[in-house]
């Protein structure tokens, strides 16, 4: 099964920020939401699969996943330059990374997410 997110929202900071989203996603019963979020830690997901979540599988669920969603040759060039490695941070950074350029089809656009 293929779960997706979206962060084109504007309703909340949660499902506007991406990077907040993923962040809550893998903290879930964590203690240091401070009764946040009340699910069992073991709820939440991987980082791995939270990317692929805002990626790859919305992607496929759309039937793009062969133009877009993962960086492959013959692709649309749709990405983000993060101000840090997105694999490497901790949980706690992880909801405060800011891109730093937004790229749409190979062109970097006049504003970032």
């Amino acid at each position: 099964m293929n779960v997706s997110f979206g962060s084109d929202s504007c309703l909340e900071p949660i499902t506007s920020n991406a990077f907040l989203g993923m962040y809550y996603a893998e903290a879930r019963g964590d203690a240091a939401l401070c009764g946040e979020c009340f699910p069992p830690r073991g709820e939440g997901i991987d980082r791995i699969s939270n990317l692929r979540a805002y990626t790859i599988n919305g992607a496929k669920q759309l039937g793009l996943e062969q133009e877009t969603g993962s960086i492959q040759n013959g692709k649309s060039a749709d990405f983000v330059i993060l101000d840090r490695d997105i694999m490497r941070c901790s949980l706690d950074e992880l909801k405060d990374i800011h891109p730093e350029e937004t790229y749409f089809c190979g062109r970097r656009t006049a504003c970032g997410i």
